[in-house]
């Protein structure tokens, strides 16, 4: 399925629940689109993610907010999501690719750079990897905050970043966390 400038897969599937999951959709081209570029998940509060997401060979640029954001509101939300092949640049104000609150992601062969926020991080996930991918230019405010590379957040278990290549950043190159007082307490 290929989605409207500006549309969220809740906006054209409805709010995720278990009759209601994505199986795959493929993008092409998403600029200046207001808030995102690319949203999937529950972000009008209802639902808890979409299962089996693949985003692929798409580029993203110039949104208010993030480029591309996966996820849902808690830790097993969204789950069996892949990002593969994608760049997203000059997002304004936070991340050029994430996944939030969700379990078995991967992210692959994408590029992101010039992003306010973290190039391409993940938070509140089970078992996400992050390979083959390369950022530069995390610009953000450089307060000693979240301007940078790759980062692996609050909240996640199982999570790797493996085979990338992080330069020229305001900020850290990789930035891991530990368990602060995120969502998940369990084991994955």
């Amino acid at each position: 399925d290929q989605l409207a400038n500006g549309s969220s897969l809740e906006d054209v599937l409805g709010p995720p629940d278990a009759e209601n999951r994505s199986d795959y959709f493929r993008m092409q081209q998403w600029a200046d689109n207001g808030r995102f570029g690319i949203l999937v998940g529950s972000e009008h509060g209802e639902g808890d993610g979409y299962d089996g997401v693949r985003i692929e060979n798409c580029l993203v640029y110039c949104n208010q907010e993030d480029g591309i954001k996966v996820g849902g509101t808690t830790a097993r939300g969204g789950r069996n999501i892949i990002i593969r092949s994608c760049t997203s640049y000059s997002n304004k104000t936070m991340a050029g690719i994430w996944i939030q609150s969700a379990q078995n992601g991967l992210i692959e062969r994408c590029k992101s750079y010039n992003n306010w926020c973290y190039n391409i991080w993940v938070w509140n996930d089970i078992n996400v990897t992050i390979r083959y991918c390369e950022v530069w230019r995390g610009i953000g405010p450089n307060l000693g905050g979240d301007e940078g590379g790759f980062d692996i957040d609050w909240s996640c278990h199982a999570c790797t970043i493996v085979y990338c290549y992080s330069h020229h950043n305001n900020g850290m190159g990789f930035l891991l966390m530990g368990l602060g007082d995120g969502v998940y307490n369990g084991t994955p």
